[in-house]
């Protein structure tokens, strides 16, 4: 039997999901099965020349002029 415990703020669902994931294939070849090697986990840099080359599409605007629209009130709702 095996117990994990971790505080959600340490792991939400998606590092929890690779724990598992790994824990179970670790599992797997101790019992005798096949190793099987994880995907390549992406990397910030390309999140971010993923952003940079999405900046210019239109089917992201609404979504900007949300980010806009909501930080401009938090900021008018804050005393000066």
């Amino acid at each position: 039997m095996l117990v994990l415990v971790v505080h959600h703020t340490a792991a939400d669902g998606w590092p929890v999901r690779i724990i598992v994931r790994d824990v179970a294939a670790s599992y797997a070849v101790r019992t005798g099965h096949a190793e099987h090697k994880p995907a390549d986990v992406p990397q910030y840099l390309d999140f971010t020349a993923w952003q940079v080359a999405n900046l210019g599409d239109p089917a992201e605007e609404p979504s900007r002029e949300f980010w806009r629209d909501k930080l401009a009130r938090e900021c008018a709702d804050r005393p000066s």
